[in-house]
């Protein structure tokens, strides 16, 4: 009679349990969010993580932050995010440097892509830019190759910027000093200071530089130029197979509940239909390019190889 009773006790208290989680993954979300952004404030991730956090706070009712984590081409935020509990409460600001190329770039990062996240949504695609500072004699990346005796000073704080960089000297037969920055707008900084002679960034911190006249753009890395810009060359104009097409989306913790993704993805779905967060991306001069759950994953999967041919074409060796 005990044991039935224990039995019986027992079966309730795992009912109980299951219970509570499954009220907890339909309750969603029930407190703060964070989205975790790997990059210093003022970066284009940054831009486009507050944006995605204000919209998601407006479909939910929820408050949504930002935190940034900035580090090591984006592991050390995006590691915070794969070691933080699967619940829905820390999703991160994913990119082909975080979620692709560092596969590539490091001989092991402390994560993998893959087997650590869940993939949510791909947000939007968009590339690089050349950027010189407006005082800069260089004037196109013709000018740049026919000064190839010297040595040129380039700074990169991504992956995109720093497979730009190595393809442009590779295919320009550049001498080149490479110094590596937490994130682009400090490799911006420092280009407009005179500190270092080029760098790559990505169109939301590039064009209101060249908007303002503080910077010139020598070059884009699209395979086209951009309708937007048409005097800007591409890359590929003057270098072969330079195109460096970079994507931003967000991903959860791996073990994350189906019925927490399916929250996720059903917001992303209602914020895509929302033709001002629509016009919003579109103004950071990004292309609206919306993959959901295991279409996102299998797009990663073929990024991972992407980025690893790449990096061996750009003559980088792993650290």
């Amino acid at each position: 009679m005990k044991r039935r009773a224990f039995v019986c006790a027992a079966g309730a208290a795992v009912g109980f349990g299951a219970a509570r989680i499954a009220w907890g993954q339909s309750d969603y979300p029930a407190r703060v969010i964070r989205i975790v952004v790997p990059y210093p404030a003022g970066s284009g991730p940054d831009m486009l993580g507050r944006l995605v956090a204000q919209q998601l706070q407006k479909i939910f009712g929820r408050s949504v932050v930002v935190e940034n984590r900035a580090g090591a081409l984006g592991v050390v935020g995006t590691m915070e995010v794969a070691r933080a509990a699967a619940d829905g409460y820390s999703l991160a600001l994913a990119t082909n440097t975080t979620h692709a190329a560092n596969v590539a770039l490091y001989k092991d990062a402390g994560y993998h892509p893959l087997r650590d996240f869940a993939p949510v949504v791909r947000l939007c695609t968009g590339p690089m830019m050349l950027l010189v500072r407006s005082e800069s004699p260089y004037a196109d990346v013709a000018a740049l190759q026919a000064d190839a005796n010297r040595s040129f000073s380039v700074g990169y704080g991504s992956a995109a910027s720093q497979v730009a960089a190595a393809k442009l000297a590779r295919g320009a037969s550049l001498n080149v000093v490479n110094a590596a920055y937490k994130g682009i707008p400090a490799a911006v900084t420092d280009m407009l200071g005179g500190h270092i002679d080029y760098t790559f960034a990505d169109l939301p911190v590039a064009v209101p530089l060249i908007q303002s006249g503080r910077a010139r753009a020598l070059a884009v890395t699209a395979d086209r130029r951009l309708a937007e810009l048409p005097d800007i060359p591409t890359l590929g104009e003057s270098v072969r197979d330079a195109d460096v097409m970079g994507w931003q989306g967000i991903v959860a913790p791996s073990g994350t509940p189906p019925a927490v993704l399916a929250k996720l993805e059903d917001a992303f779905r209602k914020a895509f239909q929302d033709s001002d967060f629509v016009g919003q991306v579109k103004a950071m001069h990004q292309t609206v390019a919306p993959l959901y759950g295991s279409d996102f994953e299998t797009f990663i999967t073929r990024e991972i190889e992407r980025w690893k041919q790449d990096a061996q074409l750009a003559g980088i060796e792993p650290q």
